[in-house]
């Protein structure tokens, strides 16, 4: 499903990986080989879907289901938790403001290259590895070059209990409306 589907409503603690080529890195930095897998995949991209895990290493694939059953599951009542996204630039008065913190999930060579002042930077592949290093009382804003890396790294923090929202945009919009802004 898409981001926007995934902020809408999922399954609460559910990680954000879409299929695509950077899947296996991004899953086996958030997964813990221990935990148990359920997936929510086109039934056509399954086996594609369970290759890519095992290939990693994670095997315990409990089950899978399709977007037709988590919209069955939400009309007859089922709970779902939503997730929060907000364009970067209309966001800064946020991210900006004393109680919050803003995270950098890009890589540390873009960080070095140009960051927005005051942020944090953890790579998102990284992320799970320093989650006691983020403030749990502290509303967590998060960004990357352009709010992909970002949406996934939210899902993580919202699955261990922290509040996040993800900069839709990324510092790509950022830089551009940093540009824009009268002098």
């Amino acid at each position: 499903r898409s981001w926007v589907d995934f902020c809408a409503g999922h399954l609460p603690k559910s990680l954000f990986h879409p299929l695509g080529k950077s899947f296996p890195a991004d899953v086996g930095s958030m997964v813990e080989e221990r935990d148990p897998i359920v997936l929510l995949v086109e039934g056509s991209r399954l086996d594609e879907a369970l290759r890519m895990l095992v290939r990693i290493g994670l095997d315990d694939v409990r089950g899978w289901f399709d977007a037709p059953t988590l919209d069955e599951y939400r009309r007859n009542g089922g709970t779902l938790a939503t997730s929060d996204e907000i364009g970067i630039v209309e966001g800064e008065s946020r991210f900006s403001a004393p109680d919050s913190f803003l995270l950098d999930v890009r890589r540390a060579d873009e960080f070095a290259a140009g960051a927005i002042p005051g942020a944090r930077q953890i790579s998102h592949t990284r992320l799970r590895a320093h989650l006691k290093e983020l403030p749990k009382d502290r509303h967590i804003y998060v960004h990357c070059r352009s709010g992909q890396r970002s949406a996934r790294a939210v899902a993580l923090l919202e699955r261990h209990g922290f509040t996040a929202t993800n900069l839709g945009g990324g510092f790509l919009a950022w830089q551009k409306g940093a540009a824009a802004a009268p002098r």
